[in-house]
């Protein structure tokens, strides 16, 4: 009997202590998104009435694609959180999509308007049935005069034409709203089809000295949410700087929708792991860079055959730098940066792109004009901008303006490591460019086993602008590294000649409405038997 007694007690200590430890389901309400490239960090609040003691803690109605290991929930500083663990809700699925929402009010809509149409055609065809039934009060048994008969026959054939048009016409409505309620319902099958998504529960177990009212703070990393940049650059004057427009592609298919929430853009890489990374030995060597086909092709024209011979794998003879100005750059395009949009922002979880204009910037920027004539009679305008790094460009679409035109596309790419970010904003018609041979200067001459060519050009430019521009010009004198090749250059007017490539760079200042020439003069000298390209 004591036996028995000891054990009802003890199930009695168990009973009461399951029912001591009380269970909330609550549900919370997103204020802010941290939307990364790949992924989003959401932040929630919720309001909970604590009990004196042990409790259990279920915040419902949350994505399935959250990562259980970024969940961080916070405390008001009145009670302690024992526990905290995400799981997966099979009972109770995600919100109903906005698109199913939207489906369901053109259904009802569209029903309703359906009903309306054929309500009037019973109306018409009843019309139509007191008309007929009606059609033989001119016949001769009524013995109508044939004043009365006209009037009666004139008035039945009015009414019957208006009622037959009015009757085709909501038959006609009332076919295409047929017609979208067969689409609508065709549509919402298909979604309705698709496999159902669970929710999520974040389970926190708690513990309180008093019952209160308190607030609860948590966040976590949920996937299936992304961004990526995109630009618009406004070229204006030369005098102004550029005006540069932040966007931003967003979407998501999270499950759960951000309805009027504080959002912020961040470029940084999501990391929620605590392991540490660890330097591995660097060790310095040659790169082997593969030389580009039409680089072979132009100087085997310039210099025989014999450059096409050589391997095509080349040692470059540089090392990989290490420089404090390179690791610099480096560190700057590690550098993250977090863009804080302004008002409040809803977007559902449709997998739709939102784009969003969040930020605009004035930058400055230096100009200059760049033209090859040997290869394009065109001068395009390049806007030069310095310490990009700072400005939080990061890859991405550009979209062109020039003097409030839309002149193209274009990509920004910040893995150049480079001081300064050029901007092609296109050809400028304002400058005109034009390339042409001095026949008098041109000749061909032989001199023993050998001949001699003689190569001049004429470069002339003009500025037709009202205001005084900077032109960068290039061209090209042939290079050999043939002994039985020789090449001098007789005049540049100026220009920089790089022995290596062959490259001539001239920079000419053009005051309004100016022109200047610019004279290229080379000799080849070859042995007489061969054919080359020297120009």
């Amino acid at each position: 009997m004591k036996r028995i007694l000891f054990s009802l007690f003890t199930f009695s200590l168990v009973v009461g202590s399951l029912s001591a430890q009380v269970e909330k389901q609550i549900s919370s309400e997103i204020k802010k998104v941290v939307l990364f490239p790949y992924e989003a960090q959401e932040y929630r609040t919720a309001s909970v009435q604590l009990e004196n003691g042990k409790q259990v803690i279920k915040l419902t109605g949350l994505s399935p694609y959250i990562k259980k290991e970024s969940v961080r929930v916070e405390a008001d500083g009145n009670f302690s959180i024992l526990n905290v663990n995400y799981e997966l809700d099979y009972l109770n699925i995600t919100q109903k999509s906005e698109a199913v929402k939207s489906l369901q009010s053109k259904i009802n809509q569209v029903t309703l308007q359906i009903q309306d149409e054929e309500t009037e055609l019973s109306i018409l065809k009843e019309k139509i049935d007191y008309f007929q039934a009606n059609r033989n009060l001119g016949s001769k048994e009524n013995k109508l005069n044939p004043v009365d008969f006209k009037t009666v026959t004139d008035f039945y054939m009015k009414n019957m034409e208006q009622i037959r048009t009015e009757s085709l016409v909501h038959e006609r409505k009332a076919k295409v709203y047929r017609d979208s309620l067969t689409a609508y319902n065709c549509q919402l099958y298909q979604i309705n089809n698709k496999q159902v998504e669970p929710s999520g529960i974040i389970t926190v177990i708690a513990t309180s000295k008093t019952e209160r009212k308190a607030s609860l703070k948590f966040s976590y990393i949920v996937q299936r949410a992304s961004w990526v940049p995109s630009y618009d650059i406004r070229f204006e004057s030369l005098t102004k700087p550029l005006k540069l427009s932040y966007k931003a592609s967003m979407q998501q298919t999270t499950g759960i929708d951000w309805n009027n929430v504080a959002l912020s853009l961040s470029t940084a890489q999501t990391q929620v792991s605590a392991d540490i990374p660890e330097l591995f030995p660097y060790y310095l060597q040659y790169v082997y860079i593969q030389a580009k086909p039409q680089q072979i092709s132009m100087q085997a024209s310039a210099s025989n055959i014999y450059n096409a011979l050589q391997p095509q794998f080349r040692k470059a003879n540089f090392v990989y730098d290490m420089s404090p100005d390179y690791l610099q750059k480096q560190a700057q395009q590690a550098t993250s940066f977090t863009f804080d949009v302004d008002g409040l922002q809803t977007i559902k979880s449709e997998g739709k792109q939102n784009l969003l204009r969040f930020k605009d910037a004035d930058v400055p920027c230096t100009y200059i004009y760049k033209t090859i004539p040997k290869l394009s009679d065109k001068v395009y305008l390049i806007g030069r901008i310095t310490n990009w790094f700072d400005m939080g460009i990061q890859n991405g679409d550009l979209n062109l303006y020039f003097e409030n035109a839309f002149i193209g596309t274009s990509t920004i790419n910040t893995e150049q490591f480079s001081d300064t970010l050029d901007v092609s904003f296109g050809v400028d018609q304002g400058i005109s460019v034009k390339r042409d041979k001095i026949k008098e200067f041109t000749s061909t001459k032989f001199l023993g086993d050998s001949k001699k060519e003689s190569i001049a050009w004429r470069i002339v430019l003009k500025n037709n602008k009202n205001e005084a521009v900077k032109v960068k010009v290039l061209d090209q004198v042939p290079i050999t590294k043939n002994e039985d090749f020789k090449v001098d250059v007789v005049t540049l007017t100026g220009g920089v000649k790089n022995e290596t490539s062959g490259e001539v760079e001239w920079n000419i200042d053009l005051a309004p409405k100016e022109s200047k020439e610019l004279i290229l003069q080379y000799t080849v000298k070859y042995p007489k038997g061969m054919n080359l390209v020297t120009d």
